[in-house]
């Protein structure tokens, strides 16, 4: 089968018990972005600041435990709290993100087009993803193959 394919050369799958639209990560990941661009735009952190908080917190953790561990570590009394007080406050839009469409409209796509919440150069771009292929490959190495 394919998952044991992935297996075999050193993959990590999941199983998937029912199809749905956008799979399971793009979920998650839009889901995030979602409360990202909304902070962003309200004006409550600039973009390297939630950009940093997320790399320095969230994202340190979650490439060491799933949500749903650290959710049972933390006590789900705590969160079924947390939860209660900060879902109502949560950005709830169907739909992108005025301050995303904007950038889209402007012809700001990101770093192929050298700008979007940041702004690249060639150099800059190629710099980052040097930066974050080496980050990365050390944790893979770290992580999966000791």
């Amino acid at each position: 089968t394919a998952y044991e394919i992935l297996v075999k050369i050193k993959k990590v799958p999941v199983k998937v018990q029912k199809e749905i639209l956008g799979f399971l990560i793009n979920r998650i990941q839009t889901a995030m972005n979602r409360e990202v661009y909304y902070l962003l735009e309200a004006g409550v952190a600039s973009a390297e600041d939630i950009d940093r908080a997320v790399v320095t917190s969230l994202g340190f953790r979650l490439a060491f435990l799933g949500p749903l561990l650290v959710r049972d570590l933390a006590g789900l009394d705590i969160d079924c709290k947390v939860a209660d007080t900060i879902l109502p406050e949560l950005d709830s839009s169907t739909q992108a993100n005025r301050l995303l469409k904007d950038l889209v409209k402007r012809g700001d796509y990101g770093a192929k087009t050298g700008k979007g919440f940041f702004s690249y150069t060639p150099e800059s771009i190629a710099e980052v993803i040097r930066e974050r292929d080496r980050r990365f490959i050390h944790l893979l190495k770290e992580l999966y193959y000791r």
